[in-house]
């Protein structure tokens, strides 16, 4: 009897499994997906490019799981997958028909070349109906501003008292990346966030960046006791032109690099004896100057007004 109603638990524990177990769905509908065109043109400004996937019609479904290989393209200049660039993930989820999905290209060796290309292909799908465009050609192509692109060497000196003139020695690293054909610098006096957006003009090789007043800032500020014992609420801390003595400050100001032809070197129009120093600005959408000019750190003086290509 003993053995008997262990079998019959055993059938019990049994169908109680199956019973939990999911029915698979065949997905029904009529979704399509593949890439968005056979072609992509991209810069090499960024490490990162992004190649769009689209989807037609409805399945029943979601997510759709879309695996995408590299082709093994052997053409002129083709990359190799692991070596010049990686495929940030090979299975891309899209979550309903409203979803823009796209693979993620990190590429690696953008310092190397000058031109890299690649094919890709969608090897399989799931929860879809079919595959639309399986293939797409990658053609990554440096532009000018992209060969400026990288991390910078600035190497100068800082005020430390205005009174006596001492100075102690300061440096630092920019990088400047595209940003949809505009230069973007960050890293500027110790902030790695901040991210200040200008202007290239390739027929006369010059960036150029509007700062201070009005324009992008470094961080904000609230609750901030100052010296003589005002608080100030809120405030951006933003970049300024000041020269060593303290008596003349620039709270807006355009600073416009001439770079080398080979991109290893930018020179710098900044006027004899003056910084980039940090100063408070209004916390609106005007970021003017606030009223008696606070300095939130002393003036930089970069050598001969040049930085260098790492």
């Amino acid at each position: 009897m003993k053995l008997n109603k262990t079998a019959i638990f055993g059938c019990m524990a049994a169908m109680a499994l199956a019973s939990c177990q999911e029915t698979p769905v065949t997905p029904t509908g009529d979704a399509v997906v593949g890439f968005e065109s056979a072609t992509v043109e991209a810069g090499m400004g960024s490490s990162y490019i992004h190649i769009p996937i689209v989807t037609t019609g409805e399945s029943s479904v979601y997510p759709i799981k879309v695996y995408i290989e590299d082709s093994g393209y052997t053409g002129m200049n083709a990359a190799r997958e692991g070596i010049d660039y990686i495929l940030t993930s090979n299975e891309i989820l899209i979550a309903s028909p409203e979803s823009t999905p796209s693979v993620e290209v990190s590429l690696l060796t953008v310092e190397d070349f000058n031109e890299l290309n690649f094919e890709l292909v969608i090897a399989d799908q799931e929860n879809a109906q079919g595959i639309g465009l399986d293939r797409v050609s990658v053609h990554c192509t440096k532009s000018e501003l992209d060969k400026i692109c990288g991390r910078w060497n600035v190497v100068g000196e800082k005020l430390e008292d205005p009174d006596t003139g001492e100075m102690s020695e300061y440096s630092e690293i920019w990088t400047i990346s595209n940003n949809g054909g505009r230069p973007v610098i960050t890293g500027m006096l110790g902030y790695t966030d901040a991210e200040i957006t200008g202007y290239f003009n390739e027929e006369e090789r010059t960036l150029t960046f509007y700062m201070g007043e009005g324009c992008d800032m470094f961080t904000e500020v609230e609750d901030l006791t100052l010296t003589d014992g005002t608080v100030i609420e809120s405030a951006y801390v933003g970049p300024c032109l000041l020269n060593k003595t303290f008596t003349t400050l620039q709270a807006s100001f355009t600073l416009v690099g001439t770079v080398n032809e080979d991109a290893t070197r930018i020179v710098w129009d900044i006027q004899n004896n003056f910084g980039i120093a940090l100063l408070l600005f209004s916390h609106d959408d005007y970021k003017t100057v606030l009223k008696g000019g606070v300095i939130m750190d002393k003036p930089v003086f970069i050598d001969n007004n040049t930085i260098t290509k790492r």
